[in-house]
């Protein structure tokens, strides 16, 4: 069950990842390549399936753990519970699959009373009480449940970075109390419970409710489990040269080959991803008129000068745009996580295009590097320039960061319950101080999202990427007031109440009181050269399926091959069939007096009839000899075509005969499935998402 960072991986990359999850593979990756990760070790996903078979640690579990621990305080040269120089543990989670914000971590294992003088001498009293903290919120919420809301309320309106000693150990001591009061037990003060602890809880995140929705969402196989990887602590709170941070070997919002990110002086990694606080950018490039320049570059310009070469060679080996967590530890920089990086669909598009002109990747490589579903992003629609909106006397009430773009307007709420008391998912806006897992859900059920602090690498900005969600961060001029279930603008006092109107532009970290109109995305270059390939590529016809002759007209401007009426009203057919010009349409029957009135209008050398399966012979009569072809609803012998929606109905259509898939979420095993059969395919998808089906097509 355990693989060594520095053992030769036996399996190809995939396999790896299946194996070791994709966060450990990346890990033995890039020790494999000499690049500087802290020594560590992985539990295989073998681990999370004896543990879910058996409810408990397997029998010698902790023995195998203790032998696998002395080779890292061998390679550090400190021991984990010493009180000389102790060693400290990140327990972190690995899923095959990405799911992002959804697994756990614990940080920081291994303080306890005996270990803690060690650690304020090493870095001061202060640091040592911050170690502190960090443990006791991560355990206490991963492994005891303790909700992570009760901690920030302790904290307040207060930033903890700028807590003095003395307000930071009595802040420690209402941590403590909530604790106990909270799980009936406090955090233990052995470190090897402390590290058995850790592990149990980051196995048991992948069944938490969250990951289980998201994973039924996005076709994760229950089953698939996620590793356990223990590794040795480095601080990025340690002192004036130490901090952490997140790259991106190009820029993830716009695709620009550049080198982007962001970083905290004196914070840990997960400073960073949970947006609590409000990063510095990597490069000078990227601070903002009127911002003080606190860039990675401005303050320790040696070591962006190592992670800039870093960047490029781990893009160049994944072939792929990398998102890597660091931490810099006294002026020393360690890798911590390095994963293909998640990016708005308009930066896929031109990331992709930019590659295989760069020669870095085949087009068929291109192809597939774009989730098609994200093209649905692009469709979003977008608000006035801020200049046309001032004309007409509407300015912004906050700026934040354009994480994820798209307009979205709506009514505020403040959290889940509201969202569904509420309804209206799309006509909802979720208002926060910052996100966690335990948003997500709620994420992906509102129009877009806004929150008063973070980052563009913050959890909040990374899943609005990865969903497709408009969404402005650390928006610092607005106060999030739970308690009064409120917005409060800092500058002037404006209060926004929960059900309030607002708006926001996540393409240019804009927030608007009340609704503004919106107008369509502009096009664009990058992803018209993708589609075209894909064209060229793809052997599926993509039609789309409207019920009025306004979307048919859609569907042919978005490029689809032509219309399927399937459902349409009969007295819409005529209309329907006038705007699809000179493509085929594909309409559909239920019974005889609908067929006769659709044959009257159906063009016989190009256009077909969707009917039952049972009623196939009797329509062919209907049709006569030079009717339009007759297509079927399930496999038919006499039809022309049959429309499938499994891989049972599709294995029982005659060889050679074409068959229509919807483009539903298991589409694509279908369609390869289709397509390696040697089928003629007919790909049949909403009137806005028919550049998603020519993708999908082009990828297949």
């Amino acid at each position: 069950m355990i693989h060594r960072f520095d053992d030769p991986a036996p399996l190809d990359p995939g396999s790896a990842a299946r194996w070791l999850g994709g966060k450990g593979a990346s890990l033995v990756e890039m020790r494999r390549l000499g690049l500087p990760v802290p020594p560590g070790f992985i539990y295989s996903v073998e681990l999370f399936r004896t543990h879910a078979a058996l409810g408990a640690l397997p029998e010698g579990f902790a023995d195998g753990l203790r032998d696998a621990l002395a080779e890292v305080e061998a390679a550090v040269g400190a021991r984990f519970g010493a009180t000389d120089r102790p060693l400290l543990l990140a327990v972190r989670s690995g899923g095959a699959s990405s799911l992002p914000g959804m697994l756990e971590t614990v940080l920081d294992v291994g303080v306890t009373s005996a270990t803690f003088d060690a650690l304020a001498a090493r870095g001061g009293s202060r640091f040592a009480l911050d170690v502190r903290r960090r443990l006791v919120e991560s355990y206490a919420s991963v492994v005891l449940g303790v909700p992570r809301a009760g901690f920030a309320a302790l904290v307040g309106p207060r930033e903890v970075t700028s807590l003095d000693e003395g307000s930071l150990r009595a802040l420690l001591a209402d941590m403590d109390e909530l604790v106990l009061h909270e799980a009936g037990e406090g955090i233990p003060d052995d470190p090897w419970a402390q590290l058995l602890g850790a592990i149990e809880g980051v196995l048991a995140s992948w069944s938490a409710p969250r990951a289980h929705k998201y994973r039924e969402a996005h076709g994760i196989a229950h089953d698939e489990g996620t590793a356990v990887i223990v590794q040795a602590m480095v601080f990025g709170n340690l002192d004036a040269r130490s901090g952490a941070g997140v790259m991106f070997s190009r820029n993830p919002s716009t695709g620009e080959h550049a080198l982007f990110g962001e970083w905290i002086h004196r914070g840990q990694g997960e400073d960073v991803v949970g947006g609590r606080q409000t990063p510095a950018p990597l490069t000078t490039a990227q601070v903002r008129r009127g911002m003080e320049d606190h860039s990675l570059e401005a303050t320790m310009p040696d070591v962006l000068s190592t992670l800039e070469p870093l960047a490029a060679r781990l893009e160049a080996h994944f072939g792929d745009v990398v998102d890597v967590e660091f931490a810099i530890e006294s002026g020393a920089l360690w890798l911590l996580q390095c994963r293909s990086a998640k990016r708005t669909a308009r930066a896929a598009a031109r990331i992709a295009v930019d590659m295989h002109r760069e020669g870095v990747s085949t087009r068929r490589q291109a192809l597939r590097q774009v989730n098609a579903a994200s093209l649905r992003q692009l469709l979003t629609p977008r608000l006035p320039d801020p200049e046309a909106l001032a004309a007409r006397g509407l300015g912004p009430i906050a700026r934040g960061l354009a994480a994820s773009p798209g307009a979205a307007a709506g009514r505020i709420v403040l959290d889940a319950a509201q969202a569904r008391a509420l309804g209206d998912a799309e006509g909802l806006v979720l208002v926060r101080a910052d996100t966690s897992a335990e948003d997500v859900e709620t994420m992906r059920n509102v129009g877009g999202v806004l929150t008063s602090a973070g980052g563009l690498t913050s959890h909040a900005a990374v899943v609005a990427r990865a969903i497709g969600k408009p969404c402005v961060t650390g928006a610092t001029g607005l106060h999030v007031d739970y308690a009064g279930r409120r917005v409060v603008v800092k500058v002037g006092g404006q209060v926004l109440a929960e059900g309030d109107l607002v708006t926001i532009d996540g393409a240019r970290g804009l927030v608007y009181a009340g609704a503004v109109d919106v107008e369509p995305a502009p096009a664009s270059e990058h992803v018209e050269t993708l589609l075209a390939w894909a064209d060229e590529a793809r052997e599926a016809t993509v039609l789309a399926e409207v019920a009025s002759a306004r979307l048919a007209a859609i569907g042919r401007r978005f490029g689809s091959d032509g219309i399927a009426a399937i459902g349409a009203p009969p007295e819409a057919l005529a209309a329907i069939v006038e705007a699809a010009g000179d493509a085929p349409v594909l309409a559909s029957s239920a019974d005889d007096a609908a067929a006769a009135g659709a044959l009257g209008v159906l063009r016989p050398e190009r256009d077909q009839l969707l009917v039952p399966a049972e009623a196939v012979g009797r329509m062919r009569a209907l049709a006569g000899p030079s009717g339009p072809a007759i297509w079927s609803d399930g496999p038919c012998d006499d039809a022309a075509g049959a429309l499938v929606a499994s891989l049972e109905e599709l294995a029982a259509v005659p060889v050679g005969l074409p068959v229509a898939l919807r483009a539903t979420p298991a589409a694509r095993g279908l369609l390869d499935a289709a397509l390696a059969g040697r089928r003629p395919v007919v790909l049949l998808v909403a009137p806005l998402d028919v550049p998603v089906g020519r993708l999908l097509a082009g990828q297949a």
